[in-house]
């Protein structure tokens, strides 16, 4: 029997829409792996589960996710096991453009910079363990 540990989950962007609205979320459990604890996770939101895996149980192409602060493989990230208290970041991918750029130059610029910006700031926040306890 494993012991119970604290979790805390940084959640980003578009996807706190399917937690309440909370970016971060912290539980009591007992998980092995990665994909144990974001097990647990869905049981409380389950709407989250389709936005950051597939239809096969894979991270998403476009889902970044972090267990505490180290970048992990897509491919390799649910079986990472866990030990003490972990935190993990689920983060999607920042992208943008206009189909005629020149014409919306600007505001696309704009909006690329405030998306690129805020990234940047999460990931810092994410790597200095900032939000956990």
């Amino acid at each position: 029997m494993l012991a119970n540990h604290m979790i805390t989950f940084q959640i980003a962007g578009y996807l706190t829409e399917f937690t309440g609205g909370r970016a971060e979320i912290k539980i009591d459990a007992d998980a092995a792996t990665v994909g144990e604890a974001l097990n647990q996770l869905w049981n409380a939101h389950a709407g989250l589960r389709d936005r950051v895996l597939t239809e096969r149980g894979e991270v998403r192409p476009h889902v970044n996710v972090f267990v505490n602060s180290q970048v992990m493989r897509r491919d390799h990230v649910l079986q990472v096991p866990l030990e003490g208290e972990t935190e993990i970041c689920v983060m999607p991918a920042v992208s943008g453009g206009a189909k005629n750029f020149t014409t919306k130059a600007t505001k696309t610029q704009r909006r690329i910079e405030r998306y690129w910006n805020w990234f940047l700031v999460f990931v810092s926040l994410c790597l200095r363990g900032e939000g956990a306890s």
